[in-house]
């Protein structure tokens, strides 16, 4: 159905869908590619961990399950074309805003 930079996507049953997390990895808008064995599961669970919360404080979700290391089965949806990239750091209007320092990759309780 769909095969992206990280996973691809496959029609399952019911109108659901199965993500299927893989351990490639790339940069520079694709232009250097090359595979790290594990992200997949990593990413995998981190989603998977990510709706799960979503879901408990009553925020509805396409997420059904994990089924295995790297694959969820998820709801078919129509995607907002909204890219959203982590880099487990602070920076920028976040720093100014909320009064940390640029880097810093932990918070106490509150923020």
């Amino acid at each position: 159905m769909y095969s992206g930079k990280a996973k691809d996507v496959q029609i399952y049953e019911n109108n659901k869908v199965k993500l299927i997390f893989r351990d490639s990895i790339s940069a520079f808008d694709g232009e250097k590619k090359d595979f790290l064995q594990g992200k997949g599961e990593v990413n995998c669970r981190m989603s998977a961990k990510l709706f799960e919360i979503l879901n408990e404080y009553g925020i509805h979700t396409h997420y059904h399950s994990m089924i295995d290391n790297n694959t969820l089965i998820c709801d078919k949806v129509e995607i907002i074309p909204v890219e959203v990239i982590c880099r487990n750091v602070t920076a920028g209007s976040f720093c100014r805003r909320y009064g940390v320092a640029k880097r810093t990759r932990s918070f106490t309780t509150g923020h």
